[in-house]
């Protein structure tokens, strides 16, 4: 009798310790799980982006995330590579396809073996598109060309650089200064529009060539 006393004494103790234990699990459990379901709806819209992602660290702030040093990396239309780092970045999840980048660089693989470096003050990308909007200090450096522009828009897509305000090209032997400039075939196609002007300097000693037009030149 005084065994089965011991034994029912040890497992009304087993009892209470699981209960005690269970009370105290549970409300951290329903904590955990009450902040993954918050947290969730802001960590999917992340998977809208390009290819691969990282981030330094995340901050939420009703409806926006604001994630600082953000890497991402992406495949164009012609599955050459592509990718996108900011200072900052940040996503509305009402609009989880936007994604607002300040202090931005680019590095975009052109030919093989050929790169092409972005940098502007700002930008926006939309995963939807495939498309970099940059404004601010617009900078594109590939080979021997410089390239400045106040803005414009890269579709990586169809690999096109687009600008619609003034914009200067720096190259080796000179300079082309226009209106706008539409950029296609990896840069292989270049086409100046408005007021084009043009000065490039002789290799051969002879008087330095310049030029302006009106209209479309490529």
């Amino acid at each position: 009798i005084g065994g089965n006393r011991e034994r029912g004494y040890r497992a009304a103790r087993r009892h209470s310790a699981m209960v005690r234990f269970l009370r105290a699990a549970l409300p951290v459990g329903a904590l955990l799980a009450t902040i993954l379901l918050v947290a969730l709806p802001y960590i999917r819209p992340l998977k809208l982006l390009a290819t691969d992602i990282d981030i330094g660290s995340l901050a939420l702030d009703g409806t926006r995330i604001t994630m600082e040093m953000p890497d991402l990396k992406g495949f164009r239309g012609d599955n050459k590579p592509y990718s996108i780092s900011a200072r900052q970045a940040i996503q509305d999840v009402t609009r989880p396809n936007i994604l607002e980048l300040l202090e931005l660089s680019s590095r975009i693989e052109t030919n093989p073996g050929s790169v092409a470096r972005l940098r502007s003050d700002a930008g926006i990308y939309d995963s939807k598109k495939d498309e970099l909007s940059v404004k601010g200090n617009v900078q594109i450096v590939s080979g021997t060309s410089d390239i400045r522009m106040r803005s414009g828009v890269i579709d990586f897509k169809t690999n096109s650089v687009i600008t619609r305000e003034p914009v200067q090209v720096v190259m080796a032997t000179g300079t082309i200064d226009a209106n706008a400039m539409s950029v296609f075939d990896n840069g292989n196609r270049i086409v100046f529009k408005g007021h084009v002007r043009s000065h490039f300097e002789s290799r051969d000693g002879t008087q330095p060539r310049s030029g302006t037009g009106t209209g479309a030149s490529e």
